[in-house]
């Protein structure tokens, strides 16, 4: 119980740093876009903002999978499994 505490204190801190990096790339975003309106920097802004989304989503998704670190096998199992049943229904017919 005590490591399962620890590890969920450690991805707390870690999503609490995440969102303040969020909150605070945003702010340097829009004071850059501000000083200076180029082209180039909205695509830079961009793309600092669909990074910061896909970590949020990571942490997320390590937040709610705290034990389970193997999601690859549970995807991957259904969609081996159902082709099985289909081919049987097809060699029948």
């Amino acid at each position: 119980m005590t490591k399962t505490t620890a590890v969920e204190a450690i991805v707390a801190i870690v999503l609490v740093v995440a969102v303040v990096v969020a909150i605070v790339v945003v702010v340097v975003v829009v004071i850059v876009i501000v000083a200076a309106a180029k082209v180039m920097v909205v695509v830079i802004v961009v793309i600092v903002v669909v990074v910061v989304v896909v970590i949020a989503v990571v942490v997320l998704i390590v937040r709610t999978r705290t034990t389970t670190i193997t999601p690859p096998p549970p995807l991957s199992l259904p969609l081996c499994s159902t082709p099985s049943p289909l081919l049987p229904t097809i060699k029948q017919q």
